[in-house]
Order: structure tokens, then C-alpha cells, then sequence
């Protein structure tokens, strides 16, 4: 190798390991990032660092003021921070390495795929914003591997996938926030996700469940459904093949998603939890279609396929006789598909509360799920007791 070719590639390595330093937080001058006083290695972050706040810090609040969305390498935690101030990237990774509870207002810009992990069991990771940063057609693979609370609040074209072990934990739970006009596709392969309301009327986001199979709740794998009334979910395909979906828990009754597919396979256990109401009946908790104008299911059959799931009714308190309540809405006229495990049309059941229900597949509009209160008392709902 003559001295021309050695002096490049050495000026290549210096330039690499110029680039490449790590950046280790301390806080000790001010709160701003731009300040090298607030580093050990006396220097400010660039482009392609490393940035690691590590335990005991003097100070655990830190403000980016560097150039809006400069692009570092990853970044982890080892303690109580509170991150503001600009946006910026993540080339390789976000890890929280101790219990903490880490919150970031940021805007992070994920630029290409990797993992967010968190290693301890209480620990807590809320982002107020991200973006899969890239050009349009870019897809990006977003790996959430968490034993804590990892809160993300995802936006534009992308992908999240969440799966490994760790998540068998009871309060381990992956909290999706999104806000979005654009297709996207999370799944769920072992753990726990909530995934919380949606505001934008979009394509929808295509959830998928592939949980282990589950014959009651509590499941170790599950998908939550949760929005207010006024503001449901809007889905793309909703699948699970295993574990438990949740559509409204006990403490938010009048939750709401709507999707344009559902899929259930015979592993799943749908669970829904209901009210008693006065005047108009609430909207069903789960939905295809969308009632509005204007089509936001494009990526969908619009159709509801049960398989032989098992079903999980909640009864938040007593329904008085001949109440009726939808727990899956379908739009137009096609059918349901299936039916629940051992709940044939017209059969009855009851929930752990001693309330008695029966089933029905082409209820409300004619081809809706529905359950209907059951009074002890004679000719209930238009049905003499010796035909019940």
C-alpha cells in the first residue's frame, strides 16, 4: 500500500472515531445540551454520537438546544429523566437500563429499524412524539422489548412490532399512542399492548395479536382497545390469533374502536365490558365501518369472522331485564361469521356477577352481535319462560 492510500485511510479511521464518541450526561454546568460543561467528555453531542444520562446525575433534566433534529447513534438511561427541547434522531436503538421512570417531550425521528428496551419491571418510558423519519415508501421496523411501561406515541408511515420474552409481567404493559393519516401495522407477538385513542380519520393502522392461546382471562398476551365515545379508534385490520382482546375495560365502559376487518381465531378470548345505560343505546365497543361520511377503511374486508372465540362479558353493573347491548357492531348486511365458543344463536350465559345473557348474531340492524338481559320473570322481551 503506497503512502497516498495509507494517509486516506487513516484520515477514514480519525474521521470514524471523531464522529462515533460517546457523550455521557452530568448536568453539572446548566441543563442544556449545547453546553460541554454538561459532559464528562467535555464536548458537546454531534451527529452519530452516543448518548448515555447515567445514574445519579447532578442533573436529571436536560434540554436539547442543539439544531433540530440532529441525528446520534442511541441513546439510553439509567435513571429519573425529564428530556425537552428540540427534536432529534435515532439511528440505533433507545434503552432504559435501570427501574426509572424516563419522560421525553422530544420529537424522536427513528431512522431506520431497531429496538427500545426496557430492563427492569417498574420501570417507566413515556415519548410524547415520533416519527419514522424517511423518505416517502420507506418502511421502517420499530422492535419494543420491554419487562416496564414503554409509552410511544408513533406517527407517519411505518411499522411497530413488539415481541421477546419479558413481557410476562403483570404490570408490564407497551402503551401505543397514534395520530396519524397514514397506514401503519403493529403487532403483538408476546406481551401486552394498550393502545390508546386515535384522533385522525385515517386508512388505519392494520393490530395484530398472535398471543398464546388463552381460555379466560387473565391472558398472558393481550390487546387492549381504549377511546372516549367521541373520539373512537380507527382501525385497519384487527387479527389475533391468540391471547386476549380487550375491547372496553370496567373503568372506561363507553370505549369505542372501530376497524374494517375483524378476525378472531378459537385461541382468542374477546372481553367487553358493559353498562347499564338510560335513553339512547351507547355505540357497540367494536366495529367495522365507520357511520360518517367519507370511506376510511380502504385496507379491509369489512367483515367480522369469529372462529369459535371465547367471549368475556363484563357486566359493570345489574341490567334490568330485556336491556339489549351491542358488542360488535357490522355494517351493511353480510352476516357474522361463526359464532363464539359454545354461544350458538339464542343460547344463554352468565358472568362471573350472576348476570344472565342471551346471544345473538343478527341483532340490532339485523346482522349485529348482541346480548340481551335475562329476567327470571315470565314472558321476557316477547319470549314465554317455557320457550327460554
Amino acid at each position: 500500500m503506497n503512502r497516498a492510500a495509507l494517509l486516506v485511510c487513516g484520515l477514514t479511521l480519525f474521521a470514524t472515531n471523531t464522529l462515533a464518541a460517546t457523550r455521557t450526561w452530568t448536568g453539572a454546568a446548566s441543563k442544556l445540551w449545547s453546553n460541554a460543561g454538561n459532559w464528562v467528555e467535555g464536548g458537546a453531542p454531534v451527529a452519530g454520537d452516543t448518548l448515555v444520562f447515567p445514574a445519579a446525575a447532578p442533573n436529571l433534566t436536560s434540554q436539547n438546544d442543539l439544531a433540530d433534529e440532529t441525528k446520534f447513534a442511541s441513546i439510553s438511561f439509567d435513571d429519573d429523566y425529564v428530556l425537552t427541547g428540540n427534536a432529534f434522531g435515532i439511528r440505533d436503538g433507545l434503552t432504559v437500563t435501570a427501574q426509572a421512570d424516563v419522560n421525553v417531550s422530544n420529537r424522536i425521528n427513528v431512522t431506520r429499524g431497531q429496538t427500545w428496551t426496557t430492563r427492569a419491571p417498574l420501570t417507566r418510558l413515556a415519548t410524547a412524539w415520533m416519527v419514522f423519519d424517511g423518505k416517502a415508501g420507506d418502511t421502517h421496523t420499530l422492535t419494543l422489548h420491554s419487562t416496564g411501561e414503554l409509552r410511544v406515541r408513533p406517527a407517519a408511515t411505518g411499522r411497530v412490532v413488539h415481541s421477546g420474552g419479558g413481557l410476562r409481567e403483570v404490570d408490564a404493559w407497551i402503551v401505543g399512542y397514534w395520530e396519524t393519516t397514514s397506514s401503519q401495522r403493529h403487532t403483538v407477538n408476546d406481551g401486552r399492548l394498550l393502545f390508546r385513542e386515535n384522533f385522525y380519520r385515517g386508512v388505519g393502522h392494520n393490530l395484530t395479536l398472535n398471543g398464546a392461546p388463552c381460555d379466560e382471562p387473565p391472558c398472558d398476551d393481550a390487546l387492549t382497545l381504549a377511546s372516549g365515545p367521541l373520539y373512537p379508534n380507527n382501525l385497519g385490520r384487527l387479527i389475533a390469533t391468540g391471547g386476549l382482546v380487550e375491547a372496553s375495560r370496567a373503568t372506561d365502559p363507553s370505549a369505542r374502536s372501530v376497524a374494517g376487518e375483524i378476525t378472531f381465531g378459537s385461541d382468542v378470548v374477546y372481553q367487553v365490558a358493559v353498562t347499564p345505560f338510560t335513553g339512547p343505546a351507547p355505540d357497540a365497543p367494536l366495529a367495522v365501518g365507520y357511520p360518517g361520511p367519507g370511506t376510511y377503511y380502504q385496507d379491509g374486508s369489512r367483515t367480522v369472522t369469529l372462529n369459535g372465540a371465547k367471549l368475556s362479558v363484563v357486566a359493570v353493573a345489574p341490567f334490568p331485564g330485556c336491556m339489549q347491548r351491542t358488542i360488535i357492531g357490522n355494517d351493511g348486511t353480510d352476516a357474522i361469521i361463526g359464532t363464539f365458543d359454545g354461544l350458538p344463536e339464542g343460547s344463554t350465559f352468565t358472568t362471573a356477577s350472576g348476570q344472565q345473557f342471551r346471544i345473538a348474531y343478527a341483532g340490532g340492524t339485523g346482522n349485529d352481535v348482541t346480548i340481551t338481559a335475562v329476567d327470571a320473570g315470565a314472558d321476557v322481551c316477547g319470549v314465554p319462560a317455557a320457550d327460554r
